[in-house]
């Protein structure tokens, strides 16, 4: 068995975001720090890299009064439009369908084969009910729910726990421990990003932003499987 990570060692991962729903700044933000205090256990330091939802013009047909507004309109469209690296991640933020399985937050697509995989999708409108409903701000539980996908992904695994972050079932009132990672988890967390950023093969699945994810492809032999908080 491999050993576990040192406690010190300070890993990063980059996090796609294509938000296809009406949500606000502030909402974002508090996600975004939610995700990232949830990630800070296993020294996981994220980036974010916030995509347009939907395609647009290529940022070399882009064109802008000046220089300094043209680098600051180009910066995220640049990275966004980039093959993804070994250690980045595609977040989607969209609402439920009316065929979405009842009472699913999010999912991923996992390769089973593989054991990974590169995209999540959280639903705002059913993680904002779900907060109300458990008196916590939706911005919170969404950077939450976005980390159990990320760590789905990174793990390559659907399997759930029975209590912590990545427990299977989130409507029932939260107990303290229910937003953490054990120890034995936060390793494996680790073991997998480092074995990412080792590897110089493509991930397997690769996405966009647009809302009917046509653009997911996958290996042909490996199964596509949805996990959900």
């Amino acid at each position: 068995m491999p050993p576990v990570p040192s406690v010190g060692l300070a890993l990063y991962l980059i996090v796609r975001v294509y938000d296809t729903t009406d949500l606000t700044a502030a909402t974002l933000v508090q996600a975004r720090r939610a995700a990232e205090d949830t990630l800070r256990a296993p020294n996981v330091q994220m980036m974010w890299r916030t995509c347009p939802p939907v395609p647009g013009p290529s940022v070399r047909n882009l064109t802008a009064p000046d220089q300094t507004v043209a680098d600051n309109l180009t910066a995220d469209r640049l990275n966004c439009e980039r093959p993804l690296e070994s250690q980045e991640l595609v977040v989607r933020i969209t609402k439920a369908r009316a065929e979405t399985a009842a009472g699913w937050l999010g999912y991923s697509y996992v390769d089973t084969a593989w054991r990974t995989g590169a995209l999540a999708t959280v639903f705002a409108d059913r993680i904002a009910s779900t907060a109300e409903h458990l008196g916590m701000e939706p911005g919170t539980l969404m950077g939450r729910a976005m980390a159990h996908e990320l760590i789905h992904l990174i793990l390559g695994t659907t399997t759930h726990t029975r209590s912590g972050l990545m427990r299977a079932d989130w409507t029932s009132p939260p107990r303290p421990d229910d937003w953490t990672l054990s120890r034995a988890e936060a390793g494996r967390l680790q073991r997998g990003l480092i074995a990412r950023m080792s590897t110089t093969a493509p991930p397997p699945v690769v996405a966009t932003g647009q809302p009917d994810c046509r653009a997911v492809a996958c290996a042909g032999r490996s199964e596509l499987l949805s996990t959900r908080p």
